[in-house]
């Protein structure tokens, strides 16, 4: 992707970054606004990586001294491989994102409001699509043109339980201790 593509593509974000966010001010609940603002921040990742590879280019292009512009060169075609592979390879996203229970598992299912029980294992919450306020179909319009794909899904996770020992002690260094070999 080159830096005129890249900057289209920040425009077309921006763009459904502001639908997204105009529709969010017709949201009837909690959970269609906290939806909209998850693919709000996605938005603005995917924008800022752009952002970051032309500017990097821009710098590249400036650059007077050879092997400067060769480490700023090879360091950008890196990012923009990792973009490419990135823009794929984490996708699709969750639209309700993913969310710690209580310590003890529990957390209460955003759809029904009664509490539930998250495992070992992530549990994943079904949102319905006739919920999210007209989001649907921008979410479409987005995988269309921008290739960024969502699921109608929340995960929530248990967190692990703290360690008994946080961290092991090291004892402070005596330099007139005995060589232990």
């Amino acid at each position: 992707m080159n830096s005129s593509q890249a900057l289209m593509l920040i425009a077309r974000l921006a763009g459904f970054r502001l639908l997204v966010r105009a529709n969010r001010f017709g949201c009837e609940s909690d959970l269609a606004r906290a939806t909209h603002d998850n693919v709000i921040a996605v938005l603005d990742s995917y924008r800022g990586e752009l952002a970051e590879l032309i500017q990097l280019e821009c710098e590249a292009g400036r650059e007077t001294d050879p092997d400067r512009k060769d480490d700023l060169i090879y360091h950008l075609v890196q990012c923009q491989n990792a973009t490419d592979r990135n823009w794929y390879d984490c996708q699709p996203y969750e639209i309700g994102g993913w969310h710690r229970s209580e310590a003890d598992g529990s957390f209460f299912d955003p759809v029904t409001g009664a509490p539930a029980i998250a495992t070992e294992v992530p549990v994943l919450v079904a949102l319905p699509q006739n919920r999210l306020c007209g989001l649907p179909s921008i979410l479409e319009a987005i995988a269309e043109e921008c290739a960024i794909n969502f699921r109608y899904e929340a995960v929530y996770y248990r967190p692990k339980p703290p360690s008994a020992e946080p961290y092991k002690r090291v004892e402070p260094f005596d330099p007139d201790a005995e060589i232990p070999w």
